[in-house]
């Protein structure tokens, strides 16, 4: 369970931002009844299809374990989950999942945004949000990622973010008709 303080924080996180364009999303972490707001968010990005590790719609009752995991994560201050959203929309999702063991001090970096927030700025307020929970609830080290090379806005928002690529690996994903080349990349604390 996390420290009171900790804990406190979270369940009171809510921080809004103006993107470039003009348009204001707030960032908060995600509640018991996100479910059915999961489902509408992840759905369109699947049938893009985007570059994402995702690759079938979701149900309402997968998404509703999903988050019911993610919230037992939380509460165990294994992950930090951080949403943005405009009204009763998510509109963009990061997140950092503590490893295991004797990685315990290195996170796991996770990103999607919806198509029309895309280009905006938004990927760089979670990524920046994403990093400082990490350090400040989670108290990681280090944190890692993994983009297909064909993803070039992200990896060059990676790069510009202070991400280092560390590997690759050759023909990682089936992305829309063809393998794609997977690079590792991370970044310290």
């Amino acid at each position: 369970m996390l420290d009171g303080q900790i804990n406190s924080m979270i369940s009171n996180f809510s921080k809004t931002h103006t993107l470039k364009d003009g348009r204001t999303i707030t960032l908060r972490y995600p509640q018991e009844d996100d479910a059915q707001r999961l489902v509408r968010y992840i759905n369109p990005i699947v049938r893009e299809p985007a570059r994402i590790l995702l690759n079938v719609e979701q149900t309402i009752e997968e998404e509703e374990k999903y988050l019911k995991d993610n919230l037992a994560l939380i509460e165990k201050g294994d992950l930090v989950k951080i949403m943005a959203v405009v009204g009763d929309k998510i509109v963009g999702m990061t997140d950092v999942t503590r490893q295991r063991y004797k990685m315990r001090h290195i996170g796991l970096f996770g990103i999607s945004i919806s198509k029309t927030y895309r280009g905006a700025g938004l990927g760089k307020i979670l990524i920046d949000e994403a990093l400082v929970q990490a350090k400040i609830v989670l108290n990681l080290r280090k944190v890692i990622l993994s983009v297909s090379t064909q993803n070039i806005p992200a990896v060059t928002l990676y790069k510009k973010m202070g991400f280092v690529q560390y590997g690759e690996l050759p023909s990682a994903m089936f992305h829309d008709g063809a393998y794609e080349d997977e690079i590792f990349m991370y970044r310290d604390l």
